[in-house]
């Protein structure tokens, strides 16, 4: 389950079955900022608040934070995210390798 084809099936599923939920959800609570600490709660709420900061005309910025040391899940890493807080040189060998995430994106 960690590969790239099974993060682009949860994420996809994930969309279809729960973006528009979420999407509201997450306008209740109208955020300046959001932080992602699980690895599959990072495409879909990504993608819903960039919808909710085009309707607003603001930027609301997104932000995981890896919460593995050693090795990471495929899902944890998307390099649309304005920032990555990384633990360790392997996860972030990881978050550049796997998801393309360029280095200005990247705290240690």
């Amino acid at each position: 389950s960690n590969t790239a084809l099974y993060s682009k099936f949860v994420d996809v599923h994930s969309y279809y079955m729960n973006e528009e939920m979420i999407r509201e959800k997450m306008e209740t609570y109208n955020p300046d900022v959001v932080v992602s600490v699980h690895p599959t709660m990072n495409y879909v709420p990504l993608f819903s608040i960039r919808k909710i900061s085009d309707k607003l005309q603001r930027d609301i910025p997104f932000f995981t934070v890896v919460t593995d040391f050693g090795s990471g899940h495929s899902t944890w890493f998307n390099k649309d995210v304005d920032k990555m807080y990384l633990a360790s040189e392997p996860i972030k060998q990881i978050a550049q390798n796997r998801g393309g995430v360029p280095d200005e994106k990247i705290v240690m």
